[in-house]
């Protein structure tokens, strides 16, 4: 492994960053392996903090990683084998997190046990009542039944019932276990076929299973808001290396990887309870129909936000690369030149408000705001509601062109120079198909100036008699 961190040489600029030049090791003529475990467990675990406060158990954490190896002749001299195995399992708790959920009494509308943070009541009135000026309070802040819809109920519903007793506001306390488990495999064949000739071939398959909170796709701190990921990926290398002669080599090689995040429906952590019909709110009024029954986004209730704007999604990135390098020694210097050619694909499920954003903060120039949030949820008084029409998706590609030359000069023992230069082509991503992605680009084929709206409407305007007006 080699790593370069600064003062790159002109072959590594092709990407920004630290680069990191692995070498992956190949057979000989004698079979050589190699096994390795390395355990984690709860039970080597002192008890955190915040569990003993709570009174919990130890957390469960459990961290196994193991593997081994193989290496050997297939031809004596002539053709190796490789293989490479790693198995990482991990399951691993986050951090307790404290929230607030729906109380038994609240989601029945009785909020007369009901504290605020600071301590005091919350004062809920008549819907409407503020916005026209004659604010009426309800009783004892308790809603009438006949105001309470069964939307709003079953919005709170969707929440877990408070597990912390003689806490007011953050009565729930939320822990998982974070699940990643990942296994590699390497294959690798390398075949002498002349003095002067040598190639190999390299495949990985690497499978990633991953179960978090992932709060860029599907944000929250509740339990049914864990989902996660698998990500099987593929790459296969082909290089082969030709001496020239005692001062020159050439290398060529090729590459291709395919990237392949997959996050279906299946992944979450309770698929049933993040299902819309299943939890009494196939009702909902939306503008327009969604690809999935999955729930909407839920904010402004004055208890744990949620959703699911990127849920399922998928991204698929096949990378394509060609290049080659040539190198010539002369004297005290090492010269070397080359090119390189990469093409990049994706087809990508972004973050889109698809499935309806229901916003019920507190809006008391509405009609139906009723001063306090948790009030709003269940009589259905929204504060505002938004909804895109398509998933927001990318089908992009773009390509790369490096062409590079590069000097080093041993000029004596103690001093060495390296100068040389970079010269690449990087175009802009661009998506290739604009009727899925329904990017806000112009597409002259599209445009019909018979349908283009008018924004100013010509007016002509006698001079004036007055010249120096």
């Amino acid at each position: 492994v080699a790593v370069l961190a600064n003062n790159f040489q002109a072959e590594y600029g092709n990407r920004a960053g630290v680069v990191i030049n692995i070498v992956t090791k190949s057979g000989s003529n004698q079979w050589r392996g190699t096994a390795w475990d390395y355990l984690r467990n709860e039970a080597f675990n002192a008890t955190p903090w915040n569990n003993a406060f709570f009174g919990l158990p130890n957390p469960r954490y459990r961290y196994n990683y193991f593997g081994g190896n193989l290496g050997g002749p297939i031809k004596k001299d002539k053709l190796f084998f490789f293989y490479n195995y790693e198995n990482l399992k991990q399951d691993t708790p986050t951090l307790t997190n404290q929230i607030r959920v729906p109380t038994e009494l609240e989601r029945k509308g009785d909020f007369s046990q009901t504290v605020n943070a600071n301590g005091t009541r919350p004062t809920i009135y008549y819907p409407g009542t503020q916005a026209s000026g004659n604010p009426i309070l309800i009783p004892n802040n308790i809603i009438p039944q006949n105001l309470i819809t069964d939307l709003g109920r079953a919005i709170m519903n969707i929440y877990p019932l408070p597990n912390l007793k003689n806490e007011t506001n953050n009565n729930y306390l939320n822990q998982y276990a974070r699940v990643n488990n990942r296994h590699l495999n390497v294959v690798k064949v390398d075949y002498n076929i002349s003095e002067s000739m040598r190639a190999y071939v390299r495949f990985n398959y690497d499978h990633q299973h991953y179960r978090d909170m992932v709060t860029w796709a599907a944000g929250s701190n509740l339990p049914f808001v864990i989902t996660g990921w698998d990500r099987p990926d593929k790459a296969l290398t082909a290089n082969l290396t030709k001496t020239i002669s005692s001062r020159m080599v050439v290398e060529t090689l090729f590459n291709w990887q395919k990237d392949f995040v997959n996050a279906p429906i299946e992944v979450s952590g309770d698929p049933e309870r993040i299902d819309r019909n299943k939890m009494g709110l196939g009702g909902l009024p939306m503008v327009f129909k969604t690809s999935t029954n999955i729930l909407p986004q839920i904010q402004g209730t004055g208890y744990q936000d949620f959703q699911f704007n990127r849920f399922p999604w998928y991204a698929i990135a096949p990378e394509y690369q060609i290049a080659q390098t040539w190198s010539l020694t002369k004297g005290t210097h090492l010269i070397k030149w080359g090119g390189q050619f990469i093409r990049n694909e994706k087809d990508e499920i972004n973050q889109a408000i698809e499935k309806g954003n229901y916003n019920f903060s507190v809006n008391t120039a509405s009609d139906f705001d009723m001063g306090y949030s948790p009030a709003n949820v269940l009589t259905g008084a929204l504060s505002q509601f938004t909804q895109v029409s398509n998933p927001s998706r990318k089908l992009s590609k773009f390509q790369d062109v490096h062409f590079f030359v590069q000097d080093t000069w041993k000029v004596t023992p103690k001093l060495t120079l390296d100068f040389g230069m970079r010269v690449y082509h990087i175009p802009s991503e661009h998506n290739t198909n604009f009727d899925i992605t329904m990017d806000a680009a112009f597409l002259p084929g599209k445009w019909d100036p018979a349908k283009a709206p008018r924004f100013y409407v010509r007016k002509t305007v006698a001079p004036s008699p007055d010249p120096t007006f």
